[in-house]
């Protein structure tokens, strides 16, 4: 939907824009555009809450015990939980309370992408919140096409060191079905459609390629005078060979054992290593495609569009079959790496060192990313395997 007459504050209340992310759909670049532009005076109010991105403060006040504790282990323990999910509803409490006093008739916005894993309940115990308070919250969001999600959400396994939602079975790196979109459902049942804006994320579609921009004229503010900031852009096939070869190295002083600060910005730094464009294998992408067809169905008919068509789509699919005839290859001994060039990769390719950590190091160039089937997690090795809140 994009007709901001729907979304007009009722009953006198002040508007609340809640940005559910997704992840990978530019959440970064919005938050920080509007932390940039943080005042009343260009007709908007962003909530901070210590950072543009609100998920860890989100996470905390709404996420069920089991899940927050999965996430929160290396600070936390099951008895710290209820405290923790107080002092972070009453911290959202004051926030949004403040956001009202400071902006009573203009638009709050409070960004999390981490919402867009929420489950039905933790989603409505989010929007009784809201309503327990004197806002009008409405929901907006967007949805990558699915090869392209998990593109992105390879490379975020390869710098952070674990993936945003699961995207690879881990017996055999087979592509799992994707749940990116489900979020979507879940709000349209608890606060209606007509409350839910869900737009396809598509940069060549968006003013200026700019998805800030959309954000913000399909939330029906201008957004002439601001510079909208760019973040969290794509790695060059060199930095994920490099980094991929850095996340192997599991034994080696530093690797996947240093502060998490120092590890992302290391990983960033690789990432921006001049070469062509990370790409997936067409193989992978056909499979991603195949597995989620659904999602192609189901993107016509709530988010108004198809996703757009992805480079690399493989042409010869029999849908009689299920599948492509590039996908029957399968097993016939050639290689699957994403970069088309690459040797397959087979268990014991890295020998042991008698210490116990992993022996001689192959070339960068000579290193799989991913090949279906071969058995290999894409699961990145190395201790420290979680994550502080939400970054898209």
């Amino acid at each position: 939907m994009t007709d901001t007459e729907n979304f007009r504050p009722r009953d006198g209340r002040t508007r609340l824009v809640v940005h559910f992310g997704g992840h990978k759909t530019g959440s970064s670049a919005i938050q920080e555009t509007l932390h940039a532009a943080n005042d009343p005076k260009n007709g908007f109010l962003l909530l901070f809450a210590g950072h543009p991105n609100s998920s860890a403060m989100m996470q905390n006040a709404f996420l069920r015990p089991e899940k927050l504790l999965s996430i929160r282990a290396s600070e936390a323990t099951r008895a710290d939980l209820p405290a923790m999910r107080d002092g972070a509803r009453r911290h959202l409490r004051r926030i949004i309370l403040e956001g009202i006093e400071t902006c009573p008739r203009g638009t709050l916005i409070l960004s999390a992408e981490s919402i867009s894993s929420f489950v039905p309940e933790e989603a409505e115990a989010m929007v009784a919140f809201f309503q327990d308070l004197p806002v009008d919250p409405e929901f907006i969001g967007y949805i990558r096409e699915p090869a392209t999600y998990l593109r992105s959400s390879f490379q975020e396994i390869l710098k952070l060191r674990m993936p945003l939602n699961p995207v690879f079975d881990p017996t055999g790196c087979t592509v799992l079905p994707l749940e990116h979109h489900a979020i979507v459902g879940i709000l349209d049942r608890c606060v209606g459609p007509d409350r839910v804006q869900a737009h396809v994320y598509d940069r060549a579609g968006f003013p200026e390629g700019s998805v800030v921009r959309h954000f913000l004229s399909a939330l029906g503010i201008d957004s002439g005078a601001l510079s909208p900031l760019e973040s969290n852009e794509g790695m060059s096939r060199l930095g994920v060979k490099l980094i991929y070869t850095y996340r192997r190295l599991g034994a080696c002083p530093f690797a996947n054992r240093g502060p998490r600060r120092l590890e992302h910005r290391f990983s960033e730094d690789l990432g921006r290593l001049p070469d062509v464009p990370f790409e997936l294998h067409p193989e992978v992408l056909d499979q991603t495609r195949a597995v989620n067809r659904e999602i192609f169905d189901w993107a016509g008919r709530r988010l108004g569009r198809p996703f757009p068509r992805a480079k690399g789509q493989i042409r010869d699919r029999d849908p009689q079959r299920g599948g492509s005839a590039a996908l029957q290859r399968r097993g016939s001994g050639e290689s699957l790496g994403p970069c088309g060039r690459f040797r397959g990769f087979r268990r014991g390719s890295f020998p042991r060192s008698r210490g116990g950590g992993r022996g001689p190091v192959p070339d960068p160039a000579d290193l799989p990313v991913i090949r279906p089937g071969a058995g290999q997690s894409t699961k990145p090795r190395g201790r420290g395997n979680r994550r502080n809140g939400g970054e898209g």
